[in-house]
């Protein structure tokens, strides 16, 4: 990741978040280093060809009730916060990345992320066209198990 791109990730940070303090050249100096290390991390564990697969959210988002000065709650704001954590995986270590969304009947909606090695994106993109509907339909037979009170099928 170039210095411009990391600049660019703390504007919309701080944009975000304008009461955070402002990024020193110290605290400037070690996100670069932090977003370094996460990238060779990444290419060491990506081999050419393998797919990373992760939640592209923490977990399902918290109600938003209706709020007349249309602040959010602090749960809201604390999942956005979780949310931008794993946003921030493929971000800071430079690869692309899909969000698969996986629609569940009367349920919220869940999703996964599929990463893989920077500049890889064509086989990204033909790995989330297959899986994408492979993941959908199993989300839906569990989901459809759940509701009918069955255990999971990796349930001991």
């Amino acid at each position: 990741m170039n210095g411009a791109t990391l600049l660019l990730l703390v504007t919309l940070h701080h944009a975000r978040r304008p009461a955070c303090p402002q990024v020193d050249a110290g605290r400037y100096r070690a996100a670069q280093q932090v977003a370094a290390e996460l990238q060779a991390a990444m290419r060491d564990a990506l081999l050419d060809g393998y797919i990373f697969v992760l939640p592209t959210t923490p977990g399902p988002a918290p109600a938003i009730p209706a709020s007349p000065a249309g602040d959010a709650p602090a749960a809201v704001e604390e999942f956005r916060a979780r949310c931008a954590q794993f946003a921030a995986v493929a971000a800071l270590s430079g690869v692309p990345q899909v969000a698969l969304p996986l629609p569940v009947a009367g349920q919220a909606p869940l999703s996964v992320s599929l990463l893989s090695l920077h500049k890889r994106d064509l086989v990204l993109l033909q790995a989330a066209a297959k899986l994408g509907p492979m993941l959908a339909e199993e989300a839906a037979a569990l989901a459809a198990q759940q509701q009918a009170g069955q255990p999971p099928p990796w349930a001991p």
